[in-house]
């Protein structure tokens, strides 16, 4: 009977004692649980949000293909008329200003008196 009597103070003394401490441990983990929750479902609801302007960008892609395409024609025909202007044998920039053809793309720009920048 004694036996018992030491079992049951070693079961009360050291094993109850460790059970509880981790069983604290389990239930702190547990709780933090719900926070983390919380900013995860936050953190998704504001991403969703980035993501609603998506179907923007199909708008943005078909603009761009259609700008490509008018620069693309643009650029095809100042090719035809510089070839045109070649066959005839003029320079492309004969009504240019005389400092442009020398190469000063800059003259006739400076500021007007009076003017500071």
């Amino acid at each position: 009977m004694t036996l018992w009597w030491i079992g049951d103070a070693v079961l009360l003394l050291i094993v109850a004692p460790i059970a509880v401490y981790l069983l604290d441990g389990v239930l702190r983990a547990a709780k933090s649980i719900v926070p983390t929750v919380q900013s995860i479902a936050r953190t998704a609801a504001a991403g969703s949000k980035d993501l609603d302007a998506v179907p923007l960008l199909l708008t943005t892609q078909e603009q761009v293909r259609q700008t490509v395409a008018g620069v693309a024609g643009y650029g095809s025909s100042l090719d035809v008329i510089l070839d045109d202007a070649e066959e005839v044998g003029q320079s492309p920039t004969v009504h240019a200003r005389p400092e442009v053809e020398q190469g000063n793309q800059d003259a006739g720009l400076e500021a007007p008196r009076g003017y500071s920048a």
